[in-house]
């Protein structure tokens, strides 16, 4: 089905250094993100069904995902799965537009350090500020987890670079302790689809001592300064918890195993991965107007145990996409 991302709904933010991203109020999500260097780094499908880079929340994927049954500590989000849908209800909201700045611009936020840094002045913004809160959310969609989480607000800025992006998301527990409503609980995901070129390798460097769970009943591991590799095309699926939180490098060759294309991937407080990426077959059919271009989704989140906000507080999370 056409998502329908209307003129009005799209931000356009742009940099001297010649890169750009576009946004669009539905779902916040990134639909475009190009550096001089990499050109443009996101897959979009050409209904806009799929691909940019979605909001996931509050739950991943459904009560039977096998990704993450039998990992961490999933308590109530289980029953919230049955009621909410498939990767949540952000994805398909209309969020707001608070403003759109030049980074610098009285834009700060106590508790997370606004790195603009390399910003000019051009004839578009370099930094907008999204929202959503439960009014943001049709009654149909939010299920039995909208009904007991109270007050609640997401912010959501987003920075451009001269050689990428900075996300940083701020939820804020509005809840106060004469509400029947206590602490928030919730899951979280960027998803994002970068774009490859296929036959292609992918290698995901920076996940030695990280454990997966791609199979029931099978864990896998990472050991020392191994990197992950597979082919564009080649069916993957999997959730690792990551050992820390250190820089992955995902580099994409082409088929003469040259490197294509290089990203780096920095996070504040998502400590999981998911990689997912569909049969050759199946990517084609997805992008039927570009031969021989595929994806690969690369993901950071927090989706094995859900994240906890007491009454009152707030977490921050942070993505920063850049070229390499």
């Amino acid at each position: 089905m056409k998502r329908s991302h209307e003129v009005g709904d799209l931000i356009h933010l742009g940099h001297c250094s010649g890169s750009s991203a576009t946004i669009s109020r539905l779902g916040a999500t990134v639909l475009s993100l190009q550096t001089p260097r990499n050109g443009e780094m996101l897959w979009l499908g050409p209904d806009w069904s799929h691909g940019g880079i979605p909001i996931i929340f509050p739950t991943f994927g459904n009560a039977d995902d096998r990704r993450i049954m039998g990992m961490g500590n999933q308590r109530d989000m289980l029953r919230h799965m049955e009621s909410v849908p498939h990767h949540g209800f952000a994805k398909d909201c209309l969020w707001d537009l608070v403003t759109t700045h030049e980074p610098g611009d009285h834009f700060n936020w106590p508790g997370i350090e606004d790195i603009g840094g390399n910003s000019c002045r051009g004839s578009c913004p370099s930094q907008a500020l999204l929202r959503l809160t439960p009014l943001n959310v049709p009654v149909d969609s939010g299920g039995s987890w909208l009904r007991e989480s109270g007050e609640w607000e997401i912010l959501y800025r987003i920075t451009l670079r001269n050689n990428g992006l900075i996300l940083d998301l701020c939820i804020k527990n509005n809840n106060t302790v004469d509400h029947a409503f206590g602490d928030l609980r919730a899951k979280i995901l960027f998803h994002n689809y970068f774009r490859v070129s296929s036959p292609g390798n992918i290698n995901i460097h920076g996940l030695h001592g990280s454990h997966s769970r791609p199979q029931p009943d099978a864990v896998s591991s990472l050991y020392s300064h191994d990197a992950l590799r597979f082919k564009a095309g080649e069916f993957v699926d999997q959730v690792w918890r990551l050992k820390s939180e250190d820089a992955m490098n995902v580099i994409i060759e082409d088929d003469e195993n040259k490197i294509a294309a290089g990203i780096r991937i920095m996070t504040s407080n998502l400590p999981d991965l998911v990689l997912w990426a569909p049969r050759i077959l199946e990517a084609i059919a997805h992008s039927p107007l570009e031969p021989g271009v595929c994806f690969t989704c690369v993901e950071r989140g927090s989706v094995v145990e859900p994240f906890t906000i007491p009454t009152g507080g707030r977490v921050f999370l942070r993505q920063v996409l850049t070229d390499l």
